[in-house]
Formats: C-alpha cells, sequence, structure tokens
C-alpha cells in the first residue's frame, strides 16, 4: 500500500466552518479555478461525487464515503487506471486555528509509483493551499 501526505495547512477558521466548507463537494467548484484549464476538464460535482478529465486521458471519479463532522471526510475514487482513497483531516488547534492534512491511499506498482506519486503529492499540497482560502 502506498500512502502520501500532503503538507500541513493552516485555515484561520474553526474546524467547523471548514468541515461546512468541505464536506459538500459543491462546494469545492472554487478549486476547479486553481487547476490548469488545459490539465482538467468534463468537470461535474454534486454534494457527494465529482468527477474529471485529466489532460484529455484519464477520467477520475471521487465519491464521498464518511464524514465526521468537523474532523474528517473520507472519499473513495477511482481513475488513470487505479482505485484509491484519500482522507481530509481538520484539527481545530485554536478557536480561529484549524490545520488540515490530506492523506492519499493506493495499491500502486513500482512503476505508477514512480510515474504518479510526485504528482498526486503536488495535487495534495495545492487542494491544502485551496483550503487555506476558506474564511
Amino acid at each position: 500500500m502506498t500512502t502520501i501526505e500532503s503538507k500541513i495547512g493552516t485555515i484561520k477558521t474553526n474546524a467547523g466552518r471548514v468541515y461546512e466548507r468541505i464536506s459538500d463537494l459543491s462546494r469545492l467548484e472554487g478549486l476547479k479555478e486553481q487547476i490548469p484549464q488545459d490539465k482538467v476538464s468534463d468537470w461535474e460535482v454534486t454534494a457527494d461525487t465529482l468527477s474529471f478529465t485529466v489532460a484529455g486521458m484519464a477520467k477520475v471519479n471521487l465519491r464521498i464515503v464518511e464524514r465526521e463532522p468537523d474532523k474528517t471526510i473520507k472519499i473513495a475514487g477511482d481513475g488513470a487506471g487505479m482505485e484509491f482513497n484519500f482522507w481530509i483531516q481538520l484539527i481545530q488547534a485554536d478557536e480561529n486555528d484549524t490545520r488540515v492534512k490530506l492523506t492519499f491511499r493506493s495499491e500502486l506498482n513500482a512503476m505508477m509509483k514512480m510515474m504518479f506519486e510526485g504528482k498526486i503529492k503536488s495535487g495534495l499540497d495545492k487542494m491544502v493551499e485551496g483550503f487555506e482560502k476558506i474564511q
């Protein structure tokens, strides 16, 4: 099992507010703007699902499988020939200080790990940067 973790981000609001914003995938529409338009197309989003095509090649499908209010959102997905899951962890450090970290897990063979590990890490870090803008 390959595990890839994002950097830890700091959001200057409470965990409840962050959870409210990110536990409904349709509220993440703004993240689309963070991704270069030549990298993602066919963006479709609902409260529980998100799908898009990466660089005209691989369709990625995400769905929320578990929510723990103000703490964790677990997401299962498939795309680029692999199944994976990741979760978003929230820790309220202070009244207006929430830490966020994303963790990705998948069975990647050595070749896939070499090809995708850096891109996945970069994508997770970009998501954290987007979350840090939540107010």
